[in-house]
């Protein structure tokens, strides 16, 4: 997909009460919606997530590269070509860059991408690696077939306008005996209190991959 300039900024919000009564995911407009919304939050994004999570949200990126290690049978990921879907301010596509993988990230929002461009140049200095980023649509991807060893995608198939379609992608993307990485909020019954946890889905194309937790 072509690269896009943002939405105009508006002081309508992306989403109000009574859209988010009805089913949002049927929402004809989603897409653009989502957009908006990921644009007007994105200078605060990292913070949110840290609060949303109370904190938690970088260890659950670490498991998930773990994760993604241990089913490719990886020490570590050094050479491993790593696909980041939605990435946003690329926190975990920066989580496979330290595990030595080599990381391309993608988001739909372009001030997303300006976040993680920004802390990517951040790295550089230091003198690490980085991930390189570009626009792009979870359901219609530019890369080739059979590009990538690992699919990653975090907080992100909720906003997905067509789940199959991306899921098509994902797997035309994965070379035989690549591994699909989902990372999502899901529903604890363990903490009454705090039921927000974390759950990550791993699995190769060729499998028969469980459902995403509801």
């Amino acid at each position: 997909m072509a690269d896009s300039a943002a939405p105009e900024p508006t002081n309508e919000p992306a989403w109000n009460q009574e859209r988010l009564a009805q089913d949002p995911h049927a929402d004809p407009e989603k897409a653009a919606r989502v957009r908006a919304m990921f644009s007007a939050i994105a200078p605060s994004y990292d913070l949110n997530n840290r609060l949303h999570s109370f904190g938690l949200d970088q260890a659950w990126r670490r498991r998930t590269v773990q994760e993604v290690a241990r089913r490719l049978a990886r020490a570590n990921l050094s050479g491993v070509r790593v696909l980041d879907v939605a990435c946003g301010t690329g926190d975990l596509s920066e989580a496979f860059a330290d595990a030595g993988a080599t990381v391309t990230g993608v988001d739909y929002t372009p001030p997303m991408l300006d976040v993680a461009r920004t802390k990517a140049g951040r790295r550089v200095r230091r003198g690490g690696s980085a991930p390189t980023y570009a626009h792009g649509d979870a359901t219609a991807l530019t890369q080739p077939d059979a590009s990538f060893d690992a699919v990653s995608i975090a907080f992100g198939l909720r906003n997905v306008g067509n789940v199959a379609a991306a899921m098509r992608e994902f797997h035309r993307v994965l070379r035989p005996g690549g591994v699909l990485a989902v990372l999502e909020l899901c529903w604890s019954s363990a903490f009454p209190r705090f039921r927000r946890r974390a759950g990550c889905i791993a699995c190769t194309p060729s499998a028969s991959c469980p459902s995403p937790p509801r």
